[in-house]
């Protein structure tokens, strides 16, 4: 027997933005893969048929599934969840991946194949019962499984997610089903997971580690203070609780380390700037983080949509052209950057935005990527003298 593949075209056409990490370039990475191993010539494929609402009500509340069909929309998008959106075509793809865990499910029990690979999107374990949840509509698994014990009378179904995150839509509506449970190891498991969670998010409350497009946080250019964030973080490294977990637990271990590692560079005193408007304090923690955004806007911009492209070589030399706070208080790399000029301010007085745009524009377009085969046709002297 072998194994079977299902999918469906709908499935890449379910798309929540272009900057969205749920993207169709998730399948097509996959279709590419089998295609280049060779695999894809030895596998069963087949189409995802729709799920039914029946098979869907088994395991999400009616209210639920109702809200879903008439939230569709016909033209752009419409939010489910704050991670989660629907566009004309995304209905479809959420009963498409839904009825593929269906299908494989009735072709390993009929012994047609022996395994088979869903390969669908949105994908589904984070969905509850009654709500959308982390780009999941449907909880296809759910669905599978509650089809399988329903159409086969199974006595019992194993679910083995082995995604990063925990499937919390799952559990929640397996719960109360003592014919699926979860093992008692990967409850401890999860449990010491939510407890780091916990611990986490305390040590990023302290730090005001800012949301997107939030200014009050030590990784954002905003304006509160930097004492009373350092005080946050002081109580939290002192807490006489998690000094006593961190004997035993390496994770915390090594989070105190980092934090006592990077102390110095976190809450380093404030540098006085002098500007036409007059002397400014500027917090060095802030000033590098703003280089940091600068960083992610340009490798989002450099992205493509069929994968992720390294920029780490592009980095690197920007890098040696990027003045650094720390750098201001060496006199010779003042000298280089002032060129003549009293201060900063005078310096930099004189930069005409538009030449840099320009030369930005430039540079996008006579950057070019070659394939090996033609760079070592460049490495070939005397290539194009004629003889």
């Amino acid at each position: 027997m072998t194994i079977a593949i299902i999918t469906h075209p709908d499935c890449t056409l379910h798309d929540m933005g272009y900057h969205h990490p749920e993207s169709p370039a998730r399948l097509t990475a996959i279709q590419d893969q089998l295609l280049a191993s060779g695999l894809d010539f030895v596998l069963q494929h087949h189409d995802a048929p729709l799920a039914s609402r029946e098979q869907l009500l088994r395991v999400h509340d009616p209210e639920y599934v109702e809200h879903v069909f008439l939230k569709a929309p016909e033209e752009g998008r419409v939010w489910l969840d704050p991670d989660t959106c629907m566009n004309q075509h995304s209905l479809y793809a959420a009963l498409r991946a839904a009825g593929a865990v269906v299908l494989g499910v009735d072709l390993v029990m009929s012994g047609q194949n022996h395994a088979a690979f869903c390969n669908v999107r949105p994908p589904g374990h984070h969905a509850e019962r009654d709500k959308a949840v982390g780009f999941c509509i449907f909880n296809n698994i759910a669905v599978g499984a509650a089809h399988a014990r329903e159409e086969y009378q199974l006595e019992r179904v194993a679910i083995i997610d082995f995604d990063v995150h925990y499937g919390n839509g799952t559990e929640n509506i397996f719960r109360e089903v003592p014919e699926i449970q979860l093992c008692s190891t990967l409850e401890n498991t999860v449990a010491r997971i939510q407890e780091n969670n916990t611990v986490f998010n305390r040590l990023r409350a302290a730090m005001r580690i800012a949301q997107p497009d939030a200014s009050d946080g030590l990784n954002n250019n905003g304006d509160t203070d930097m004492n009373t964030i350092k005080a946050s973080v002081t109580q939290f490294r002192q807490d006489e609780e998690l000094n006593q977990q961190a004997l035993t637990r390496p994770v915390y271990q090594k989070m105190f380390k980092q934090i006592d590692q990077y102390w110095e560079k976190l809450f380093a005193d404030p540098i006085e700037v002098k500007t036409p408007e007059g002397y400014r304090q500027i917090q060095p923690q802030r000033t590098n983080n703003i280089l940091e955004q600068f960083f992610r806007d340009i490798k989002r911009s450099y992205r493509k949509r069929s994968g992720n492209k390294s920029l780490t070589k592009i980095l690197q030399t920007m890098m040696v052209d990027t003045p650094l706070v720390k750098n201001l208080n060496n006199p010779n790399y003042m000298k280089i950057i002032l060129n003549g000029h009293a201060d900063l301010a005078d310096r930099f007085a004189e930069v005409d935005i538009k030449q840099v745009r320009q030369a930005l524009t430039e540079e996008q377009l006579t950057t070019r990527s070659y394939p090996k085969r033609m760079r070592k046709l460049f490495k070939i002297p005397d290539l194009l003298i004629n003889n």
